[in-house]
Formats: C-alpha cells, sequence, structure tokens
C-alpha cells in the first residue's frame, strides 16, 4: 500500500524533527559516542535485546486480546499485532509516555 500526499508530509516532517533534535543535541552537549554506541555491543546482548523486544510484543499482544475478549468485543489477531505496536510507538516517542 502506498502512502498519500498526507502520510508522506508526515514522515518528512518526522525525519526533519528528529534530524534537528540529533543536531541540536550535538550541539549542546558536544558528545558523540553515544550516538554510535550501537555499534560496540556484543552480538550476544544485542540477540537478547532483540529477544526481549519479540517478549514484550507477544505478551502485549495477549494482554490486549483478553482486554478485547472481557468487553464482548473479537478482533483478528492481525488488527491486535497493529494495535499493539502503533501504542508501544507511540508510547515511546511521547515524552513520559503520555501518548
Amino acid at each position: 500500500k502506498r502512502l498519500n500526499k498526507k502520510q508522506k508530509k508526515g514522515l518528512i516532517y518526522s525525519v526533519g524533527v528528529i534530524s534537528f533534535a540529533l543536531f541540536i543535541f550535538l550541539i549542546f552537549t558536544g558528545n558523540t559516542k553515544s550516538l554510535f554506541v550501537i555499534f560496540n555491543l556484543d552480538p550476544f546482548y544485542l540477540f537478547l535485546l532483540f529477544v526481549l523486544v519479540f517478549l514484550f510484543n507477544i505478551f502485549n499482544m495477549i494482554r490486549l486480546y483478553y482486554l478485547v475478549k472481557s468487553a464482548g468485543f473479537s478482533m483478528s489477531w492481525k488488527n491486535i499485532f497493529h494495535y499493539s505496536v502503533s501504542g508501544t510507538f507511540a508510547g515511546f516517542i511521547t515524552p513520559m509516555q503520555t501518548g
């Protein structure tokens, strides 16, 4: 599915804001080591990170499934996955997870 004009515009704005924030971070701190720390990780810990993120999403989906079931509704696992991941993403990018 292709992005429409409004979605493309939002994506460009998002990338611009993130780039601007990183630029400001570098100007005020002068610390470039923290941006490249991911390249120095031990592969075992990187693998462990991906496993834990995967498990987090699985348990989040199961939680959402039971919440929807207890409310008397039914939802496909595909929709549960989309809601779960988008909710997690919105929580991660908003300050103090108020999203």
